[in-house]
């Protein structure tokens, strides 16, 4: 069976999870790996942290804890690529929050 987000070949057991993707034009669950499917879900967590208050280091950091479980997967190549640049995303995000709490608390 393949992962309808990454495309890789995987056997049924690999491939139990779904993830929300859109299909002929509609979104719709589809059929993923569970490395992709760790992935989408530490991405969701990381789109309700993004907002006005940009979230708290507590938060980004759950998410990047969830991002490095799911590193440590068999990830396909495309979604491994994915996986690595939104943890690279999430740790400047942590760090940007961590220099203006030193500069908030300096005031």
């Amino acid at each position: 069976h393949h992962c309808r987000a990454c495309g890789d070949v995987f056997c049924s057991t690999c491939r139990d999870a779904s993830i929300t993707l859109a299909s002929a034009g509609k979104m719709a669950a589809q059929p993923a790996c569970r490395g992709c499917a760790a992935v989408a879900d530490a991405l969701r967590s990381a789109e309700r942290l993004v907002g006005p208050r940009q979230g708290s280091v507590e938060g980004w950091a759950k998410v990047r804890m969830a991002l490095g479980t799911a590193r440590m997967r068999d990830l396909g190549v495309r979604t491994r690529e994915v996986a690595d640049r939104l943890y690279d995303m999430v740790e400047s995000q942590i760090r940007s929050l961590e220099v203006s709490a030193r500069l908030l608390s300096q005031d």
